[in-house]
């Protein structure tokens, strides 16, 4: 569901604030650069649990509508509201599935500097360089990664409520073929 990559020779912005922070605090950037390093990979296991989240409401939505059509629709004479309600249901699991699918599409998601990277050109920094563009470079690509993030918890509040709907929908044609 989650790709990984990286950016082979991308530019490493430094920020305002990282720099002062350095040469004031090096304890500072010590932490700030430990709490980066685990940040991606929190930031990866956050987004494996929406995924898991989406996929659930879509097997809860394949299972409600399994049932209402192994049940059948029952037909009252001229009275049709238990098959215009599973129609509503099906719209509902459509509904759901688009977003399940579209937010369980792989996305590329942003992981930090490689050491590739940071042999090659910044071999001759000082250890404080160092956590200096590590921890920008964090910084960027948590930023680009929330956003994947936001979407996919947006693709799960809809999938939720094609959930809710569908399951009232056939909720209420159960009461209506049955009234």
């Amino acid at each position: 569901m989650l790709r990984r990559f990286g950016r082979r020779n991308r530019q490493i912005r430094r920020t305002s604030y990282v720099p002062a922070v350095a040469e004031e605090d090096p304890e500072t950037l010590k932490l700030i650069f430990d709490l980066a390093r685990r940040g991606f990979d929190e930031q990866l296991t956050a987004a494996r649990d929406v995924d898991s989240k989406i996929f659930q409401t879509f097997t809860a939505a394949s299972v409600l509508i399994g049932l209402a059509t192994l049940r059948g629709i029952k037909l009252h004479g001229h009275h049709h509201a238990g098959l215009l309600l599973v129609i509503v249901a099906v719209g509902a699991f459509i509904w759901n599935a688009g977003f399940a699918i579209s937010a369980l599409w792989s996305r590329k998601y942003r992981v930090q500097i490689d050491t590739p990277q940071i042999v090659n050109k910044y071999w001759y920094e000082s250890a404080a360089e160092l956590m200096l563009v590590y921890v920008t470079d964090a910084k960027e690509a948590y930023d680009e990664n929330e956003n994947h993030h936001k979407a996919k918890h947006a693709a799960l509040r809809q999938c939720l409520v094609a959930l809710l709907v569908e399951a009232a929908a056939i909720g209420a044609s159960l009461i209506a073929t049955n009234l």
